[in-house]
């Protein structure tokens, strides 16, 4: 019972028998004092009463997992997998990571504390100026932070199971400058003609498009591209751009130098610590800031647009990039599509792309899985071999909506992504047995 429902189920009943007390001349205020002792025992623990939705030999293996010091329990970097991975081995993958010299510098002690002060002097300058407002100067005072901690992920679909360094910057000196810088560059970011922002929007480009016999399909991958993003020719992109946008809208008063000063206060030389070594991150944007995703897009569209394109113009068909992730249609044979390749890889000396080929007619890019079917291209939802199907559990203590959401989530993206009634029959299928396998009930998608 609801412990709410439950208290007033009391308070209702000691009123009715109230007024037997008084008829039958009962010390009534003992009586009362008693029943609500127990009863307030009995809603504290009902309250705050654990319930299990492991067995006991669950909770026992996660305890003993928890409780051994020779491993390390990670997040897979796509797929929704858990692994464990021996401690050693996964420290060893971080310290070569590390002693990369170009992107990694150790430092002695925790900066975080002069971090935080630089920050501060140069918003209370700001704010004596009047460039920024008082409302605004409160949001981006930092005080209390933290250093970032860095930590990786596993792609477990990655041969030799490569890490993914990742800095957490939920509490950092710079977090909420880096929010703030984020939020006005996305107002003034141009938007690219081959950039998608989605896998629906790619889906729906692919199912209008034909391919002849002698085109290929090509996907480019490019190398760790947060931390080789530049981080000087970057910052000098965005301040151009915020700056254009600013001559015509006037949405700050901030002025351009004073823009590259707040941009490197949020993205060069953060400071981070792992377990109990502290390091400063010298180039590359970090993984984790609020700025990086933005600000590694701002480099890509320029970088494609002032030495991509005139590289690949009359070679390539069709150029979609989500990200660092780029899907082309290529006129020739493999090893004009690898001349291609080589020309792009020297483009910049921080930008390196990998290459993948279609197999059997049929190419991967996001969650799409695109087949070649004569001169037309269909698409169905594609799963990496890694993938582990499990995605909410039903008997998970979060909200019942949540739940219901990954339902309706499930049927939207298949729906929107594959390209015929057969294909889409098919994830159905797949959808109500991965449903069924996390346990939820049949009632709610079975149809």
């Amino acid at each position: 019972m609801n412990p709410l429902n439950l208290q007033t189920e009391i308070e209702y009943n000691i009123y009715l028998l109230k007024k037997q007390a008084d008829e039958k001349k009962i010390d009534w205020g003992k009586i009362r004092e008693d029943i609500k002792i127990v009863a307030h025992e009995y809603i504290k623990k009902a309250k705050t009463k654990y319930i299990y939705n492991l067995s006991i030999d669950e909770i026992k293996a996660l305890k003993e997992l928890k409780e051994d010091r020779s491993i390390i329990i990670l997040r897979a970097d796509k797929g929704n997998a858990v692994v464990i991975m021996n401690k050693l081995d996964y420290m060893n993958k971080v310290k070569e990571l590390l002693e990369d010299q170009n992107k990694f510098c150790p430092v002695k002690n925790d900066e975080s504390a002069n971090d935080e002060n630089l920050i501060n002097r140069r918003l209370a300058q700001l704010k004596k100026d009047k460039k920024i407002s008082d409302k605004e100067y409160n949001y981006l005072f930092t005080s209390g932070s933290s250093i970032p901690v860095l930590y990786c992920t596993v792609k477990v679909h990655k041969k030799n199971f490569p890490l993914r360094p990742i800095i957490s910057m939920c509490n950092a000196p710079n977090y909420r400058l880096a929010v703030y810088l984020a939020n006005m560059l996305k107002n003034c970011k141009e938007k690219s003609p081959s950039y998608v922002k989605d896998s629906f929007q790619f889906a729906d480009i692919i199912k209008k498009m034909n391919i002849q016999k002698n085109e290929n399909m090509i996907s480019f991958d490019v190398q760790s591209l947060y931390p080789n993003v530049p981080t000087e020719e970057a910052i000098k992109l965005a301040v151009d751009l915020i700056w254009k946008k600013n001559k015509e809208r006037k949405s700050t008063k901030i002025t351009k130098n004073e823009l590259f000063i707040l941009f490197n206060l949020a993205v060069t030389n953060v400071h981070f610590r792992f377990f109990s070594q502290f390091f400063r991150q010298s180039d590359g944007v970090a993984m984790g800031s609020p700025l990086a995703p933005i600000l590694a897009d701002v480099f890509m569209n320029n970088l494609e647009k002032e030495k991509i394109q005139p590289v690949i113009k009359d070679k390539v068909i069709q150029w979609i990039r989500y990200v660092d992730d780029v899907f082309a249609i290529i006129k020739g044979n493999k090893n004009e599509t690898l001349k291609i390749l080589n020309d792009i890889n020297n483009v910049h000396d921080n930008i390196k792309f990998t290459i993948e080929f279609e197999q059997d007619n049929c190419i991967p890019f996001l969650d799409v899985k695109i087949k070649r079917t004569g001169n037309k291209l269909e698409t169905s939802i594609y799963r990496k071999e890694t993938n582990t199907n499990l995605y909410l559990k039903w008997d998970s203590c979060l909200p019942r909506y949540q739940k219901l959401g990954l339902i309706s989530s499930l049927v939207t993206r298949a729906c929107r992504i594959c390209s015929n009634d057969e294909i889409l029959n098919e994830e159905m299928k797949h959808i109500k047995e991965v449903l069924n396998q996390n346990g939820y009930p049949k009632q709610l998608y079975w149809s």
